[in-house]
């Protein structure tokens, strides 16, 4: 295949423009020692721009001729390697000895299978840094309930703290795509999770957007993973907290509707949260007694933490761990803390964790 029809195929546009060439230097924030590995290097534009003194660049294009070209044009004085290859296919293992920066202005056509290949080497890397379609980046960046949210964004979002560093005009390359593209910035939150983990979220993910006319619970009846008993009003039976202190760790929208209804269903609760959140006012304005999260910890029969995802980890660790002794329950508001390792609870010590199903019809 020549190099015309692989461009063409895969969406390859060369950058041509300096000055944003400039601008992605500055974002990039090349540091004495840093080790690169770039992806679709075409004819070495961003390759240049990396090429500096005690850096080591590892370069991978599928066209040998880009490849040949680059070993003749570009000497020095990092430390360089070419490499022909398919990044859809090669294996990237060597990203695991050495922590990697990975750049690239990636081909338009891949660019989504390419990033979500990476979320292997999340823990392995210390950034990337991408040129994509803007529309591609809207949904990588995406927030929740917005028209760019969607399932690439929240399969990436569980690796990853993604943003859109600028937009870059169809006018900077040597062919003039019809859209704008958009450099992005992805850090990895490295968090360790398990290989079938992950792979249950991405089929969760996957058929929870398999139909927007559909809401969630429709959309995952087929999943055998989810299937299970449920449990109703009728089916509770609140003489097993009779006598018990109920700690709410956390005060946001979740933390917020649940203490209040356990305190409707006149359960002894009380509020755990850091010094300093603004939530302690609201709460104790509810008539909540709130304590430091360590104290409500030790008080508290059955804990059911409503923090982030991104903060129940260092939570855990600092505030609730020591504190679980023999019998406790502590409760998750779905248990992706618990299925993806943030969280590992003792064993002598119950564990809940809620499935929530949105209904959006």
């Amino acid at each position: 295949m020549n190099t015309k029809n692989i461009r063409r195929e895969f969406g390859q546009n060369y950058l041509i423009d300096p000055v944003v060439l400039y601008e992605m230097q500055k974002s990039i924030n090349i540091c004495n020692g840093d080790n690169f590995f770039e992806i679709g290097p075409g004819k070495g534009a961003l390759t240049k721009v990396l090429n500096q003194k005690n850096i080591t660049i590892i370069a991978m294009d599928i066209d040998k001729k880009n490849i040949d070209y680059l070993s003749k044009e570009i000497n020095g004085p990092s430390n360089l390697k070419f490499v022909q290859g398919d990044i859809l296919k090669e294996s990237l293992d060597f990203l695991k000895q050495n922590k990697y920066r990975i750049v690239g202005n990636l081909p338009y056509n891949i660019s989504t299978q390419i990033i979500l290949n990476l979320i292997t080497y999340s823990n392995d890397i210390i950034d990337a840094h991408f040129l994509v379609q803007k529309e591609v980046a809207q949904r990588i960046t995406g927030s929740v309930g917005s028209k760019n949210w969607g399932k690439l964004g929240l399969k990436l979002s569980a690796f990853f703290d993604s943003e859109i560093l600028f937009d870059v005009s169809p006018t900077a390359f040597d062919i003039k795509p019809k859209v704008t593209s958009s450099f992005i910035r992805m850090s990895p939150k490295n968090i360790s999770y398990k290989k079938e983990l992950i792979e249950n979220f991405f089929k969760v993910v996957d058929m929870s957007f398999a139909s927007r006319r559909k809401n969630i619970k429709n959309n995952l009846k087929k999943y055998t993973y989810m299937s299970a008993r449920i449990y109703r009003e009728k089916d509770a039976d609140m003489k097993v907290l009779k006598g018990k202190t109920f700690a709410v760790i956390g005060f946001g929208s979740q933390g917020h509707a649940h203490a209040l209804n356990l305190k409707e269903s006149k359960v002894n609760v009380i509020i755990g949260l850091y010094k300093g959140s603004k939530s302690r006012a609201v709460a104790k304005k509810l008539g909540f007694k709130v304590y430091d999260t360590s104290e409500a910890v030790k008080k508290a029969d059955v804990i059911f933490i409503a923090a982030p995802d991104t903060k129940i980890g260092d939570i855990y660790k600092k505030d609730i761990e020591k504190h679980l002794t023999k019998g406790k329950t502590i409760g998750f508001s779905h248990g992706f803390a618990v299925h993806y390792g943030t969280v590992v609870p003792p064993e002598n010590v119950n564990v809940i964790m809620v499935v929530m199903v949105i209904n959006h019809g």
